[in-house]
């Protein structure tokens, strides 16, 4: 049998890869010809779990596929992420990322399975304010209160967070160490378990985003004394933030968008992004979110470069904050 000629190998190698580019340009262009399945890494009830079930349903009907929504836990939502890092880039899995699992958790592990660069960011869904809650018997309304409290019964008091990695485990560090107040930081799997302790008196504070803890402070059952941003929120315009409590230093929020894994065509990410962009469109998620404390970020701030430009931006501003800290990765 004759031994092919390097040249008549190159030609073979030109053509497979000639065929592998077209097909996948017709699979792109039919785009999708069935289920998306939209991996969320934290547990369900919390504010990207909602958020995402919210969106994805809106986007369902526009791309005329089912959606399905999986929630994969674990280590601040690496485990998630990290699921959607290996699968295929064709579109067919996507990622809710957060300011926790794509932001915050690279200062906090010490190894990651991926990058910022393992992604093709489709587009940011919600703008989250976060807040300081305490539990009702914490006779504290502000910061000050609440860190003179502190100071009173040093190694008693307990803030909750939901996960390690998360941007809530950063927030709370910080709070820590610049308050320099003797606190135990208690990581859970999601915000609901969190937020029934909370309410129960087995923790007596948190850093949470404001859809999660906010049905709970609208009913009384706990109190917000700190927006962890630079403004005040419509639902809770009695709320100062921290800027106005003299620790702008804390200023954060967190976010929710959506991302599939690196090398995911560009028109099967067009078609995504349009269908999500749409979504947020929507009146009524927009109310939707809004009654959250949330809000939809204008159409200008949804793009697919201004999300990747985001996304890596987030990175450089948690790891300041995780610096400052002195936080020691894990």
């Amino acid at each position: 049998m004759p031994i092919p000629r390097p040249s008549s190998l190159r030609r073979a190698s030109l053509v497979a890869a000639t065929l592998a580019f077209l097909a996948s340009l017709a699979n792109a262009q039919n785009f999708p010809s069935h289920p998306i399945t939209v991996i969320v890494p934290i547990a369900a009830g919390g504010s990207t779990d909602v958020i995402t079930r919210l969106v994805t349903k809106h986007m369902s009907e526009s791309l005329g596929q089912p959606i399905v929504v999986e929630n994969v836990t674990g280590a601040g939502g690496v485990i998630g992420v990290s699921k959607v890092a290996r699968a295929p880039a064709d579109g067919y899995t996507l990622v809710a990322g957060s300011s926790g699992s794509q932001a915050s958790a690279y200062s906090v592990y010490a190894k990651i399975p991926y990058t910022p660069d393992s992604f093709s960011q489709i587009g940011l869904a919600a703008i989250i304010p976060a807040l300081i809650v305490v539990n009702n018997s914490i006779p504290a309304n502000n910061l000050q209160e609440m860190v003179a409290y502190i100071k009173a019964n040093p190694g008693k008091v307990s803030f909750g967070n939901v996960g390690v990695g998360t941007s809530g485990h950063l927030q709370c560090e910080f709070f820590k160490h610049m308050t320099a107040t003797d606190i135990a930081l208690v990581p859970y799997r999601g915000a609901a378990p969190m937020i029934s302790d909370l309410m129960s008196g087995q923790i007596q504070a948190a850093c949470d985003a404001m859809p999660s803890s906010s049905p709970a402070v609208q009913s009384g059952h706990i109190r917000a004394i700190a927006v962890l941003g630079g403004e005040r929120v419509r639902s809770m315009p009695e709320v100062q933030t921290v800027v106005e409590q003299g620790m702008p230093q804390l200023q954060s929020s967190a976010w929710v968008g959506l991302s599939a894994p690196k090398g995911t065509p560009a028109p099967v990410l067009a078609a995504l992004q349009k269908a999500l962009s749409a979504a947020l469109d929507d009146p009524a998620i927009q109310a939707n979110i809004s009654k959250m404390g949330a809000y939809v970020p204008p159409p200008n701030q949804r793009g697919l470069k201004y999300t990747d430009d985001f996304v890596l931006s987030e990175v450089a501003t948690w790891s300041r904050l995780a610096k400052a800290a002195n936080l020691v990765k894990q």
